[in-house]
C-alpha cells in the first residue's frame, strides 16, 4: 500500500491542513525529513478503514489513543496490522518498523450520524511557535462526498462526529498551533454522543527543550489532549554576502570543480566558496530545478557563474553523465548522502550497506567514469563520529571509517588524490534534531579544509 501525492492534496482539501511539509516538494526537501511525509491523521484514517472492513457495522468511537513514532514518506510502501474484539480495536502502520500505533474502544450504533458540511479553502499556516494561553473554536464539519472518496469504509461505518474531530485535529496541529514545521506526537480523546458543531481548543504548555506542544480539546461531545512536536525551522546557509563579510575568499582559479549535492547544505556552501575563489564550477541537484536556478541567479548577481545538472547517484542517467563528462572536472567535491538515520537499538546491516553504497561504491564508480576526462582530486568529508562512537549512529560512523580506509587505498594510485577531512556536526537540514544540538556553520569548517585540499591537490 502507498499514498500518492495526489491523495495528500485531496486530504488537505478535506481537512483544511495545508502544512507544506506534506504538500510542497521544494519545502519538504529542505526540512529535516528531506521529503514530503504523510499526515499522521491520514495514517489513522487508513487504519480505521481496515478496522471498519472487519466490523462492517456503524460504530461510535468512545475513546482513542494514537502514538506517532516515525514519519511515513509519500509513496513509500507500508502495511497495516489490526486486532479487533467486540468493543475494542488496535492497529499499527508498519514500514520496516512500526510508524504509528492506535487503540480505541467503540460501541455499535444505528447509523453514522451527521455533521454540517464545511469547506476549508487554502491558507498559509498560522504559525504560533511557542506562544501559550491561546484559545479558539474549531468547526468539525467536512465535505462528506470527498470523505467518501478518500475513506469509503470510514464514511460508511465510523460515526461522522468522530471523523470530524479527527480531521479538525490535523488542521489544529498543522495550521493553528504549533503550525508550520510541526508534526503529531500523540492523541488522547474520549467521546460522548452529545451533539455539537465545534471544539474548544486551548494550548496547555510548551516544553522548550523538546519542543513539545500540548493542546487541550473540549466540547460537550469530546475531551482530551493533542501532543505535537515543534520541529526546527529550516536550516538556512549563509549568503555570499555573509561569506564575503567573513573574508572567505581564496584562490581556486585552477580548478574545474564538480560539486555533487551542491544545491543545499554543506555542498551549497562549498559551491559558493569555490565560485568566489574563481573556480569554474558545476553542481548537481537531485529534486528541485527551481532551487538550482535560484543558486545560479545568486551567483550571477556577484558576477560568478556555475552550471547545474540534475543527477541521482543511485540512477545515473546517460544524459546527465554526458554533461558532466563534457565539463571535464579536475576536482570532485562529493556530498551525496542518504537521510542520516538514527538507530539506537541494534546494529542494522541494511542501513550500514546503504551508507557504504553512498560513501564508497557509488563514489568509486563515478571516479572511474570521470578519470579519463581529467579528474584527479576528490574531496569527500568524513566525520568525527568515527572517534566519538555515537550509539545511535554506529552504521553511519562505521561507513565513514570504511570510506577513509578506501580513500587511503585510492591514494596508493599516485594519479588520484582523495581527501577525507573529519567534519563535526554542521548546521544543515540533515543534522536537525528534536533536541538542541551544538552545530558549526558549514563555511567555518569548509574554508580551511578547501585551502588545504587546494595546496595538496595534483596539478592539471
Amino acid at each position: 500500500m502507498k499514498i500518492s501525492a495526489q491523495k495528500l492534496h485531496l486530504f488537505a482539501t478535506l481537512s483544511g491542513d495545508y502544512n507544506p511539509v506534506h504538500l510542497v516538494d521544494e519545502y519538504a526537501h529542505q526540512t529535516m525529513f528531506g521529503h514530503r511525509i504523510v499526515y499522521g491523521i491520514y495514517q489513522l484514517m487508513l487504519c480505521l478503514e481496515e478496522i471498519s472492513k472487519k466490523i462492517e457495522k456503524p460504530f461510535f468511537i468512545t475513546s482513542l489513543k494514537a502514538d506517532f513514532k516515525k514519519s511515513l514518506p509519500v509513496a513509500q510502501s507500508f502495511e497495516i496490522e489490526t486486532a479487533i474484539t467486540d468493543s475494542s480495536a488496535k492497529a499499527s502502520l508498519i514500514s520496516g518498523s512500526k510508524l504509528s500505533n492506535f487503540s480505541l474502544s467503540y460501541e455499535l450504533v444505528e447509523n453514522v450520524g451527521h455533521v454540517s458540511k464545511a469547506v476549508y479553502p487554502f491558507q498559509e499556516p498560522d504559525f504560533h511557535k511557542t506562544e501559550e494561553d491561546l484559545s479558539w473554536h474549531e468547526q468539525i464539519g467536512f465535505d462528506s462526498k470527498l470523505c467518501q472518496k478518500l475513506f469509503p469504509m470510514c464514511h460508511k461505518y465510523v460515526h461522522h462526529v468522530n471523523i470530524g474531530i479527527l480531521l479538525a485535529s490535523t488542521r489544529i496541529v498543522g495550521m493553528k498551533y504549533p503550525g508550520k514545521n510541526s508534526i503529531f506526537n500523540a492523541l488522547r480523546l474520549n467521546f460522548s454522543h452529545v451533539s455539537s458543531e465545534s471544539l474548544v481548543c486551548k494550548t496547555l504548555k510548551t516544553e522548550s527543550l523538546f519542543g513539545e506542544c500540548r493542546i487541550e480539546i473540549s466540547a460537550p461531545f469530546v475531551n482530551g489532549e493533542i501532543s505535537a512536536f515543534l520541529r526546527p525551522e529550516i536550516a538556512k546557509q549563509n549568503s555570499i554576502e555573509k561569506l564575503l563579510s567573513k573574508n572567505m575568499k581564496a584562490d581556486f582559479s585552477k580548478q574545474r570543480a564538480l560539486v555533487i549535492g551542491g544545491s543545499r547544505g554543506i555542498g551549497l556552501q562549498c559551491l559558493r566558496l569555490l565560485a568566489l575563489g574563481g573556480a569554474k564550477t558545476m553542481f548537481t541537484y537531485y529534486k528541485s530545478e527551481k532551487d538550482a536556478d535560484s543558486i545560479i541567479q545568486e551567483l550571477k548577481t556577484h558576477n560568478l557563474s556555475a552550471e547545474s545538472v540534475r543527477f541521482n547517484i543511485n540512477r545515473q542517467s546517460a544524459a546527465s553523465l554526458e554533461k558532466i563528462k563534457a565539463f571535464a572536472p579536475t576536482h570532485l567535491y562529493y556530498f551525496a548522502t542518504p537521510k542520516i538515520s538514527f538507530n539506537a537499538k541494534t546494529f542494522n546491516e541494511k542501513l550500514f550497506q546503504t551508507f557504504c553504497h553512498y560513501y564508497m561504491f557509488a563514489l568509486h564508480e563515478l571516479i572511474n567514469l570521470l578519470k579519463p576526462f581529467g579528474l584527479k582530486n576528490i574531496f569527500t568529508p568524513s566525520s568525527v563520529a568515527i572517534t566519538e562512537f555515537p550509539r545511535d549512529m554506529m552504521e553511519y560512523a562505521f561507513a565513514k571509517a570504511a570510506m577513509e580506509c578506501w580513500g587511503g587505498v585510492m591514494n596508493l594510485d599516485k594519479k588520484i588524490y582523495v581527501y577525507t577531512p573529519r567534519f563535526p556536526r554542521v548546521n544543515t537540514a540533515q543534522t536537525q534534531a528534536l533536541l538542541p544540538v551544538e552545530t558549526a556553520e558549514a563555511e567555518d569548517i569548509l574554508f580551511p579544509e578547501l585551502i588545504k585540499f587546494e595546496k595538496e591537490s595534483h596539478d592539471d
